[in-house]
């Protein structure tokens, strides 16, 4: 199975300015922070600061609970926002009538706006048709907002079809069809897609998600067969050449 990034990583605390950022969108002063979590006001000033160097193993124990505390009581509609967002690796346009028709035909009708206003004034997102999350942030929902493995299946199948039918990323579409449990799905995109994704120097990512998925085994044989080439092949250098006048 194709794996995402391991959920808060207590390495992911090494950068203190982080830190700040997550305090200042739970809404918390660094006093507030301080009797949260056992240190003073000054202590967490200084971590602030990178005047301490951290203990990730404290960091991730004692800091994150607190600073995120604040997602528990997000309404109904934030949280199927958020949820999209984090499932997604690149930034999402929420703005897209596609996307949420998408979602409300998984979890039924809901008020956008209202949700968007919601996460925009907790600074959760700054720009609806870019939205994202600090990578924290996103692991926190990713590995406990979205819930059973079901319900993240489902929804990686709804950005594998956005991916494919609207943004015409046959890369990125296979790794959600592989997360979400369909490696045949994800095999057969990427033969069929083996082109493009060389004419546009994305062979090697697309060799290293082919080698991923045969290496997991759950595919037929057929399957493997036409993946095999993909996974051979050589990382694309076209996006390298120097035009004209410029060698």
């Amino acid at each position: 199975m194709v794996t995402r990034r391991p959920a808060l990583a207590p390495s992911s605390f090494a950068d203190f300015g982080s830190l700040r950022m997550l305090r200042r969108r739970a809404r918390l002063t660094q006093r507030d922070l301080g009797i949260a979590v056992g240190y003073s006001e000054a202590q967490i000033s200084r971590l602030e600061q990178h005047k301490r160097l951290p203990d990730p193993a404290v960091v991730a124990a004692l800091f994150l609970p607190a600073l995120q505390a604040t997602l528990g009581d997000l309404s109904e509609p934030s949280r199927r926002l958020i949820r999209m967002i984090a499932v997604f690796r690149h930034p999402v346009d929420l703005l897209d009538g596609r996307l949420i028709e998408a979602s409300e035909a998984l979890w039924g009708g809901y008020d956008v706006l209202a949700g968007l206003d919601e996460l925009r004034r907790r600074q959760l997102v700054d720009h609806p048709a870019r939205a994202d999350l600090h990578p924290l942030v996103c692991d926190h929902i990713y590995a406990g907002f979205i819930g059973a493995a079901s319900g993240r299946k489902q929804l990686h199948h709804l950005a594998a079809l956005h991916c494919e039918r609207v943004l015409d990323d046959p890369l990125e579409a296979s790794w959600h069809h592989a997360r979400g449990g369909d490696a045949a799905e994800a095999a057969d995109l990427l033969a069929a897609r083996a082109g493009d994704l060389t004419a546009t120097g994305r062979s090697g990512r697309a060799a290293d998600l082919a080698g991923e998925l045969l290496t997991a085994g759950n595919l037929t044989a057929d399957a493997e067969r036409q993946l095999r080439p993909v996974a051979g092949m050589a990382p694309s250098l076209s996006f390298l050449k120097v035009p004209d006048g410029k060698r």
